[in-house]
Formats: structure tokens, sequence, C-alpha cells
């Protein structure tokens, strides 16, 4: 993981305006119409890079949040995903208590639900077999190269 404070040379407790500042200092020297080395091009991408994430606010908290994960070994997770992992896994339980329909229906529909909506599957019985028809016919006259 990049370390967007030692590519603008600041400490982690730097103020945004240190960290405009700088950035606008690295950027003139690294602009790569002013600096003509084979590697200015990457190194003022990475630099805007760093300057993006930590000019904003919010996006300089996540950022520090996920350093801290990445320097313990860790492995970062959104509070957001946990939180609504957790909550998909108790209903499932729920669910599970109160009977497989319930659980089927917490997914969005039920078998029985579903053939009363449906109420031929006759009809697509038979698309599906003038499908796999088709399918025989187009794949013949490929083979044959007509």
């Amino acid at each position: 993981m990049k370390d967007y404070y030692k590519i603008l040379g600041l400490e982690r407790s730097a103020k945004q305006i240190d960290i405009r500042r700088a950035y606008r200092q690295k950027a003139r020297h690294l602009h790569p119409d002013v600096n003509k080395s084979e590697t200015a091009h990457e190194d003022f991408i990475e630099l805007t890079e760093a300057y993006q994430v930590l000019k904003s606010p919010r996006k300089k908290v996540r950022y520090d949040k996920i350093l801290d994960l990445h320097l313990s070994g860790k492995t970062y997770t959104s509070e957001k995903k946990v939180n609504r992992r957790k909550r998909w896994e108790s209903k499932v339980k729920n669910y599970a208590k109160q009977g497989r329909a319930k659980g089927d229906e917490y997914y969005g529909y039920s078998q029985s639900k579903f053939k009363k909506k449906n109420e031929s599957s006759a009809f697509w019985d038979f698309l599906s077999f003038i499908g796999e028809i088709f399918g025989e016919i187009l794949s013949g006259i490929l083979t044959a190269g007509w």
C-alpha cells in the first residue's frame, strides 16, 4: 500500500494547509513540463493521487484508518459492510427458526408463489424446446458452411 504522507514528505499529523503547500512545492519540481526525467510523469501522477486523497478530510480519515490496519497487518472491512452482513445473518437465522417457507420469502420469492404467477410452465417449456431446435438448426447451418 502506498504511503501518501511519505510521497508528499509529510507527517501524519499534517494539516490541510501543510498538505496543499507540500503538494504545490513538489508539483513544481515533478511536473513533466519542468522535469525531463523518464519517471517524471509517473511520479507526478502518484503525487496527484496522494494529494487527491489527503486534501479531503473525509478521505484522509478513511485513509488513516486503512493505513493503520495495513501497518498492523490486518485487513480493512468497512463498518457499513459489516453491519449489512450482520443484519442479513440475523434475518436468515430468524427465518430459519420460522421454517423454510419464510426463508424463501426473505429471498424475494417462494416456489408456490412463483408457480402461481407463471401459471403455465408448459409455455416456458415450449419456448426452451423451440430454442433448442433453433440452436441445432443454426449449428447445422454453420457447420455446413452455408
